[in-house]
């Protein structure tokens, strides 16, 4: 099946992750870009296996950005 778009992807990951190496979401970053998606990531220094208060505040940047209309004439 026919991808008809190509969303932005953000990719969140620490460095101390002992769980899932972050190797493995900058590898998925190189692949979805190869694949045409408009990728960023961040990566936390000293963050395991969840998210900090760097990840939040770029998944809420990045929603916003993602979601927001297109400014119209006069705006």
């Amino acid at each position: 099946m026919a991808r008809t778009n190509s969303p932005p992807v953000l990719l969140v990951h620490g460095e101390a992750d002992d769980v899932v190496p972050s190797v493995r979401s900058r590898e998925a970053g190189q692949a979805l870009r190869a694949a045409g998606f408009i990728v960023e990531s961040l990566f936390c220094l000293r963050l395991g296996h969840g998210i900090d208060e760097a990840g939040l505040s770029a998944g809420a940047l990045f929603l916003q950005r993602s979601f927001a209309l297109p400014a119209g004439p006069g705006a």
